[in-house]
């Protein structure tokens, strides 16, 4: 999902930052920029990381227009260390954008950077999903810090008197999510995150100490997620596959794809290719990224590496539209479809019809903040 990061490209440009007005070095050497550009812009409320040496807690960024028509913005500082400085970039800006460092009394010019404007709709936060299927009722309540980044999802389904539920905590540079089963966490996931895109990503199962590590993610120019390497290790055998994402011409995921890589066990993950078919009339979600949805797409795409990815805007650019359908083929050819209906209450989706064919379907709710 808040926001965090649909657009970096993996050049950067370096910048110097000499001598502010009055004759005073910067204290931040070296500092290098995300590449954008008016084609590939970085999205309202997206993270920004800038690299360098000498950031401090003190250390502000603040965004001037090129005319200087209008007054600085000061852009919400969400992480720090040394050696680098993370923002969120304001949905008040647009276009061209000088980036100042505001440190120790003084300020300097990093460079420039392109931002694209706020989507006319303002993003109501995601606060519930309700999925109703044949064998009963699934709650899920999401929490979020000050920041507007989701920290909580707490589930519950009809019947159970106990609580399964995901804490999300944001340090430098890593994202962890501690999922618990009845307040006992059993399966932590930790993402290595670098200019707001995830680069590796470890889950352990805490019961039996498998380990399940995600690395290789590839990025397009435009910031798509195009692939993985998994690798699964139980009891000193690692077994490796690979992943690969497509997205269309309109910017929707059009396939993910699983293949074998190295079987040892002969064959844990198997084989198997998603076609999904976007519906252009239904945009994605602009709070929380609906494709990372475990209600919506959990039982059809496996890997929270990927899933927990996207929900947490670390994926890389998001599908800017919804599926109309997918359709799942397996390595022996086999396939079944997924259908999808969406209604609407104003500019948001309110209710997700699913349709899994063979007289199977679920109902997917979603309410919003007031």
């Amino acid at each position: 999902m808040k926001k965090l990061l649909y657009f970096v490209l993996t050049a950067a440009l370096l910048f110097g930052c000499k001598k502010d007005d009055n004759g005073t070095p910067c204290p931040v050497s070296g500092a290098t920029l995300p590449t954008s550009s008016a084609e590939n812009p970085i999205q309202a409320g997206s993270a920004v990381t800038i690299q360098g040496s000498g950031f401090t807690a003190g250390s502000e960024i603040w965004l001037r227009a090129l005319t200087k028509a209008t007054d600085d913005v000061q852009a919400t500082v969400t992480g720090h260390t040394s050696t680098s400085i993370t923002f969120t970039a304001p949905t008040t800006v647009s276009g061209e954008q000088s980036i100042i460092l505001k440190q120790d009394g003084g300020e300097w010019p990093l460079g420039k950077m392109y931002f694209a404007a706020a989507p006319d709709i303002q993003p109501k936060k995601l606060v519930k999903s309700v999925l109703t299927d044949d064998e009963g009722t699934y709650t899920a309540n999401y929490s979020y810090d000050d920041a507007g980044r989701l920290t909580r999802i707490q589930t519950s389904s009809t019947g159970d008197s106990f609580y399964e539920g995901s804490k999300i905590e944001y340090l430098q540079d890593k994202i962890k999510i501690s999922h618990d089963y009845d307040e006992v966490v059993d399966w932590e996931v930790e993402f290595l995150v670098e200019n707001g895109q995830v680069t590796n990503c470890i889950e352990e199962d805490k019961e039996d100490g498998s380990k399940y590590e995600t690395k290789e993610y590839a990025y397009s120019d435009n910031g798509y997620l195009t692939g993985f390497v998994f690798s699964l290790t139980t009891e000193g055998i690692t077994d490796t596959y690979a992943g690969t994402l497509t997205a269309g011409e309109n910017g929707s995921l059009e396939k993910y794809s699983i293949v074998e890589k190295e079987i040892e066990d002969g064959g844990y993950y198997g084989t198997y290719t998603i076609d999904f078919t976007p519906n252009t009339s239904v945009p994605n979600n602009l709070n929380l990224d609906l494709i990372g949805n475990d209600y919506l797409f959990g039982d059809i795409i496996g890997d929270h590496a990927i899933l927990d990815a996207y929900l947490l805007d670390i994926g890389g650019t998001r599908s800017k539209y919804l599926p109309k359908q997918l359709t799942l083929t397996d390595a022996d050819g086999e396939s079944f479809t997924v259908k999808y209906e969406y209604e609407f209450a104003g500019e948001y989706i309110s209710k997700i019809g699913i349709d899994y064919g063979n007289g199977n379907n679920a109902t997917l709710e979603l309410f919003y903040e007031e």
